[in-house]
């Protein structure tokens, strides 16, 4: 399968709204910024989904000769989490991929809440005591470079709970370091089952 780039991803399995192929302007953009990136930077994928994004980004960079950008991808559903790596290892990708939920509580616990798209499998998670996923902050990480990052936050409403437990991370970036976070409007948050007011 090609990605927004033209290159071939082997292993991928096209899905019904073809997700490789989606928001080809945004992920150009991420693809500018990596090739600028100084060397052994780090790309996180907080909230990977199926990986199009870490996924693309990674052999583009592979292909550009970029293969000292370390690839950190985090995502709750272990399904995906193995499909990724599977994709990964067929290519030959630098990816590491963490089964984890990504927040503000470091040691906790979370379960998915809703399934929105059983399609593709798209849900949010919710914090619990009897959770099956373990929950970690950002600032836990132990990260070699802090001073170049790029980190794709799409966690489908705890956006600000990722930011919140990314703060010391954040304070000690480098200035070409780079935040993407997704943003809801109100009718979005309504419309998955929060609050008309997203933080």
């Amino acid at each position: 399968m090609q990605t927004v780039f033209g290159h071939t991803l082997h292993g991928w399995t096209d899905f019904p709204d073809n997700q490789l192929l989606r928001c080809q302007k945004h992920k150009e953009y991420e693809a500018g910024l990596l090739l600028n990136m100084p060397i052994n930077g780090i790309y996180l994928d907080i909230g990977a989904h199926y990986g199009d994004s870490s996924l693309s980004l990674a052999l583009y960079a592979k292909k550009n000769g970029r293969d000292d950008i370390q690839f950190l991808v985090f995502e709750p559903n272990s399904r995906k989490c193995r499909y990724i790596k599977n994709i990964a290892k067929l290519n030959k990708l630098p990816i590491k991929v963490h089964n984890i939920c990504v927040g503000d509580v470091s040691g906790g616990y979370a379960n998915a809440y809703g399934d929105w798209d059983s399609r593709l499998g798209c849900c949010a998670f919710i914090e619990s005591n009897v959770g099956k996923i373990r929950t970690i902050c950002l600032d836990d990480l132990k990260l070699e470079n802090r001073e170049n990052i790029i980190a794709h936050i799409d966690v489908e409403g705890w956006e600000t709970k990722v930011l919140r437990g990314a703060n010391n991370l954040i304070t000690n970036m480098g200035t070409g370091s780079i935040l993407i976070v997704e943003c809801w409007s109100p009718e979005q948050s309504i419309e998955r089952g929060f609050s008309n007011s997203p933080e």
